[in-house]
């Protein structure tokens, strides 16, 4: 229901700009206006199909756990949010305090940067995202916090929803949907607790549990 519901506007928006460029006269501006938009929707199709084949791969894969060098994990990591975040000249602060983490390399990282993708549709420019990884006695913890805009409750329990999205009205706004869909299932893939908490106006909190 989910994916019949988010294909339909695309869809139709293609079909319509489409029989348009058929049916009228139109100027050579006005064209590229319509291939850009029908560029723009082709390419959102795109990346949506991706991310369900990501889903799929997930559900369907054996997960191959293994000890990770924590320094190399997080320093990729790092590197990869000073590129996304330098447009909004983000704030991205890492205090890491173990070296200890057991799992799929790959499958973990794309984890993290869904969650560090979603804190940072939720940031203003100039904001905060800080990532804390330290041990408990018998778990080790990643805590990723922004100051961004906030959820409430309602909204907290269905962004794990595939193509679930906060309030259009707000910046939030953005991708297909599906990264905390995957992010979920990375996290339920290795016995992780993902849990979520926030304020709106004040900021999110995401913490997994290994």
């Amino acid at each position: 229901d989910n994916l019949a519901h988010e294909m339909k506007t695309p869809v139709t928006g293609i079909c319509g700009f489409v029989e348009y460029m058929e049916r009228a006269k139109i100027s050579e501006d006005e064209r590229m206006e319509c291939l850009e938009f029908i560029g723009n929707e082709a390419r959102r199709m795109q990346n949506m199909s991706y991310e369900l084949l990501d889903l799929a791969v997930i559900r369907h894969s054996d997960i191959k756990k293994e000890n990770i060098n924590m320094k190399k994990f997080t320093d990729v990591l790092a590197d990869w949010q000073k590129k996304r975040f330098a447009d909004k000249r983000i704030d991205a602060k890492w205090d890491v305090k173990t070296d200890r983490l057991f799992g799929d390399e790959q499958l973990l990282e794309m984890l993290l940067r869904n969650i560090f993708e979603n804190a940072f549709r939720a940031t203003e420019e100039y904001g905060k995202i800080n990532t804390y990884v330290y041990e408990t006695e018998n778990e080790t913890v990643f805590k990723v916090e922004d100051n961004g805009c906030g959820m409430n409750q309602e909204e907290i329990e269905k962004i794990k929803e595939p193509f679930y999205r906060v309030d259009k009205s707000r910046k939030y706004q953005g991708g297909a949907g599906l990264g905390l869909s995957i992010a979920s299932q990375i996290a339920q893939s290795h016995k992780i607790k993902l849990s979520v908490t926030s304020d709106e106006k004040q900021g999110t909190e995401f913490t997994l549990n290994f």
